[in-house]
């Protein structure tokens, strides 16, 4: 049976198979009238829920047309061929479907089934399972990635539903005698809600009545610390007497026959006037301000383990509630101080989640690598694009300059209520072009160094010491567990002295210590005190912070293969690598290399990111690379690195061939190693979205180890996905440092190539000038090789800049030229594109039978040379001649074989693009429904990616 969930991401499924329901605002809108199943929901209510009080223009026209989409997406949910699970109803609309096949109105009746009707006593050993099958529907956070104050409203009372059917399970397995095996899983979901003071309660239960009061108790300090510290209150009534009756050893209470006959009554939840979910926020939640657009949350997960810190987080709480009254108008910036592996990260995003309710214009969060050992700090011009895009700024709309960036960062937050934390910032010159301007802005700069110039300008200090040892013994105790870490008090305090108190270290100790649940603590401590050498601390020469005794006993218990790949892993650029470029890396085959990834994952050396990906923590990088230099010579180091580089080198150029068959192909050197090699265009864009991050890294890499060769060869496999994603900067910067190393190659056609790539991006740039210098040394170099294709290219370019200048006769002259010199060459995929450009120039001129007569020539090279983003962009040119000779049915025709040939191709501008020139040739025939729906498409198209033709659609929706 079909089944639509929201208890997690917004998701419809049909057994294992998942169908996508769209962008966030569609299922925004699904999920909006989800929780209402079968009653319909008004239009200006659904748009509150999906917009909130700032609508977009023309929102009904966009609100129709997710609508329209969804019902196709919903086919799956009809109960016959006449039926529609999403129709119109009382001036809005109707999710009309078995509320049984959505996981939250399923999950409401089994537990509504569960509990006892008036008149019929109740049944724990019927309702059990009825509460346990409701409480694992909820699979993730509910409604998930979805944007807006009434999703996060939602998420909020979804949260504290499940508390309570978790409430309810408990105590009816209480009921039922299950004192024992219910310790393990209420343990597990007070982790989960530490503040629901009604799952408190009944563990401590469960606990006393499995004959462990004294931990019952425990648990009452702990819970009552983490409200006083977290939220600075109390706790409640009914957990106050239920510690009090555990003290008196209250029968009712304590494991004894006495209890068990009692057990019905005193395992019920608490009563009514107490909370069932967790407290509100002691600091309270501000009313969110008008819609500003995208709304980031790019907070890290929470740390699963936390502990103390209480004063640094009070130092928070008092700057967010008493900063901006005293110095209004003033932008708060805490500076966080400590030294490395000390807990910056970890206190500054358990501190963010907690108050994430205060900035509901967003969360920022930004990695500044101020003290990566393998990479540069990043620059602010780096970091104000990052903020840019996150803020929804597309790549082909970032100014250029670093001061008009500058300008924008700050128009763009001005009247926001936002979070902005910059963790492992440098120096204070680093972070401070980042600062917001808008005073209900909160910044919090994490860093290894004091960032005097800041705190000079009026930023708060706030630094972190190591912990305490009764602070280091409660984290200890949070990941062992309780018993085990307090039976054996001796071995705790020595692993807690030999790890000073370094919260990464007791991390990584206790992470060795619970996968080998068999070994006694004694045996880990003196595995810890017996290591000899020692990790610097990075910035810190305090030797009391050295984390190199956890990596190296760590390191030392890997088997010799795992071993030596843990050190190979140190060269890799970052930030993170997939198991066949671990392979290539280390020469290995592909499954041994997957199973030795494992184990380096069991050891806690490596984390899996994300699935198939693996990062390390830059500690770790640090304590790999300096292995792999003590332990393995200069030339088995290059020769890793040369397969790492051969395995990008290979893939890219494969990707890019699947992207762009029109470009001529590199003659690659031979290699040994597996390349990706994408099947088709669609995973040829996903290779390159995946691993852009690290072939961007992968370039400065080789360039900076002497491998000029293949850093330009490199470089060459990126422009095409680039382009179409709008990362001019990226293509600029990439190339910079190619053009570079071609120079020290001394290898002349590498340069024209460099020089043509950069005069493309100075053109997307906006540097005309830039451009033209960069394209005639490319002519230049290109005449002196004799290389015929080359100079097709340059001129090719030339016309490019031409037409940004909209000097189309020129454009027009340049790509004629570039046609000859293929021809001559024999380059028949480069003059297909020729031809389409030529025929695009004579359109724009008004010379539309030239124009026709050209584009057709291309389509029919096209097709035999198989470019299909080719084919794409001449049937537009053809239906835009073909519009303006007043043949609309023709343009009609073409246009819709571009929109099929795109499929579902990631590329929204070019998409839009086609359905404007579809919705006009539509509106000349008087179509005017079929031109709506294409305008409407077209719009939210335009308006994801912030174009700048949005606008002119619009108006063309208004007016028709």
């Amino acid at each position: 049976m079909p089944e639509l969930r929201i208890l997690g991401p917004v998701e419809l499924r049909r057994g294992p198979a998942r169908i996508d329901l769209g962008p966030p605002r569609q299922r925004a809108v699904l999920a909006a009238l989800a929780v209402d199943v079968g009653r319909p929901v008004g239009s200006d209510t659904l748009i509150d829920r999906v917009w909130g009080e700032q609508p977009p223009d023309n929102v009904r026209a966009t609100l129709y047309s997710l609508v329209s989409r969804l019902r196709a997406r919903l086919r799956p949910l009809q109960a016959g061929p006449a039926d529609q699970p999403l129709r119109r109803a009382h001036g809005g609309y109707l999710l009309d479907v078995d509320p049984d096949t959505i996981d939250l109105h399923r999950a409401r009746a089994l537990a509504e089934r569960a509990r006892p009707l008036p008149g019929r006593p109740a049944d724990p050993a019927r309702s059990a399972p009825l509460l346990r099958e409701a409480a694992a529907l909820w699979t993730a956070e509910p409604l998930a990635g979805l944007p807006g104050d009434w999703a996060q409203r939602q998420r909020r009372a979804l949260r504290e539903e499940r508390v309570t059917i978790l409430a309810e399970l408990f105590a009816t397995e209480l009921r039922l005698g299950r004192h024992e095996a219910a310790t393990g899983p209420l343990a597990a979901a007070v982790a989960e809600h530490p503040f629901a003071e009604n799952l408190v309660r009944l563990w401590m239960l469960a606990l006393c009545r499995s004959g462990n009061p004294a931990a019952a108790l425990a648990v009452y300090d702990r819970t009552r610390r983490g409200l006083a510290d977290e939220l600075g209150v109390e706790p409640g009534p009914g957990l106050k007497e239920l510690h009090g009756r555990i003290l008196r050893q209250d029968d009712a209470v304590a494991n004894t026959p006495t209890a068990r006959r009692e057990a019905a009554r005193s395992a019920d939840p608490q009563p009514a006037s107490e909370p069932t979910g967790t407290r509100p926020h002691a600091l309270g939640a501000l009313q969110p301000p008008p819609d500003l657009g995208v709304v980031p949350r790019q907070l890290p997960a929470a740390p699963g383990h936390f502990t103390g810190r209480a004063p640094q987080l009070a130092r928070l709480d008092e700057l967010l509630s008493g900063h901006t009254a005293a110095h209004p108008g003033v932008v708060p910036v805490a500076v966080l101080t400590g030294t490395a592996g000390i807990g910056k990260t970890a206190l500054t995003v358990r501190w963010a989640h907690r108050v994430a309710d205060r900035f509901p214009d967003g969360q920022l969060f930004l990695d500044l690598r101020g003290f990566d050992p393998t990479h540069r700090p990043v620059r602010p011009t780096e970091a104000l694009r990052t903020l840019l895009t996150a803020l929804g700024v597309p790549h082909s709309r970032i100014p250029a300059d670093g001061e008009a960036q500058a300008g924008l960062y700050r128009s763009l937050m001005a009247r926001r209520r936002a979070l902005l934390v910059l963790d492992n910032a440098r120096d204070a010159d680093q972070v401070r072009p980042l600062l917001p301007g808008g005073p209900g802005n909160l910044v919090i700069a994490a860093s290894r160094a004091r960032l005097s110039g800041l705190l000079v300008q009026g930023a708060q200090p706030i630094t972190l010491d190591l912990l305490t040892p009764a602070e280091a013994e409660r984290l200890l105790a949070l990941r062992l567990g309780e018993e085990r870490a307090l039976a054996e008090p001796a071995a705790l305090r020595q692993i807690i002295d030999t790890c000073a108190g370094l919260p990464l270290a007791l991390a990584v100790a206790a992470s060795r210590a619970a996968a080998r649940p068999e070994f006694p603590l004694t045996a880990v401590a003196k595995d810890l005190h017996d290591v000899d050498t020692r990790l610097d601390a990075l910035a810190d020469p305090d030797p009391a912070v050295d984390v190199r005794a956890v990596f190296s006993w760590s390191y030392q218990a890997l088997s010799p293969e795992a071993a030596r790949l843990f050190r190979l892993l140190g060269l890799h650029p970052g930030p993170d690598l997939t198991p066949d470029a671990a392979a290539a890396l280390a020469g290995l085959p592909l499954p041994q290399t997957t199973a030795l990834l494992t184990e380096l994952a069991d050891a806690v050396l490596l984390i899996e990111s994300r699935p198939r990906r693996y990062a390390f923590h830059d500690l770790l990088r640090a304590y790999a690379a300096e292995l792999a230099e003590a332990h393995d010579d200069h030339e088995d180091r290059r020769r890793a690195r040369h397969r790492m580089l051969d395995y990008y080198v290979h893939s890219a150029h494969a990707a890019d061939r699947r992207l762009d068959p029109s470009r001529t192909p590199l003659d690659l050197d031979p290699t040994d190693v597996a390349p990706a090699t994408p099947p088709d265009a669609e995973a040829a864009q996903d290779w390159f979205a995946a691993e852009l991050e690290v072939l961007l890294a992968a370039v400065e890499h080789a360039a900076a180890h002497g491998f000029d060769r293949q850093c330009w060869r490199l470089a060459w496999g990126l422009p095409t996905h680039l382009d179409r994603h709008g990362r001019w900067h990226d293509l600029a910067a990439v190339w910079e440092t190619a053009l570079a190393a071609t120079r020290r190659a001394g290898d002349l056609a590498a340069q024209a190539s460099g020089h043509r790539f950069l005069g493309y991006a100075c053109t997307r740039l906006g540097r005309f000038a830039d451009a033209h210098a960069h394209l005639d040394r490319a002519m230049e170099d290109t005449a002196r090789l004799g290389d015929l294709v080359g100079q097709a290219h340059a001129l090719r370019g030339r016309g490019h800049v031409h037409q940004s200048q909209e000097r189309y006769a020129e454009a027009l002259d340049c790509n004629r030229r570039a046609l000859a010199l293929y021809a001559a060459a024999g380059e028949r995929a480069c003059e297909a594109s020729a031809l389409n450009s030529i025929g695009w120039f004579h359109a724009l001129l008004g010379e539309y039978p030239q124009a026709l007569d050209h584009c057709e020539r291309a389509l029919v090279l096209m097709a035999e040379v198989g470019d299909r983003f080719g084919e794409i962009a001449t049937l537009d040119s053809l239906g835009y001649a073909l519009r303006r000779l007043g043949r609309h049915d023709e343009a009609v025709a073409r246009y819709r074989l571009a929109l099929d040939l795109l499929g579902d191709l990631d590329l929204p501008a070019q998409k839009a693009t086609i359905l404007d020139g579809l919705a006009e040739a539509q509106r000349a025939i008087g179509d005017l429904a079929g031109a709506r729906r294409s305008w409407l498409r077209a719009l939210e198209l335009f308006d994801e990616l912030d174009h700048p033709d949005a606008d002119a659609v619009r108006a063309r929706l208004d007016a028709l």
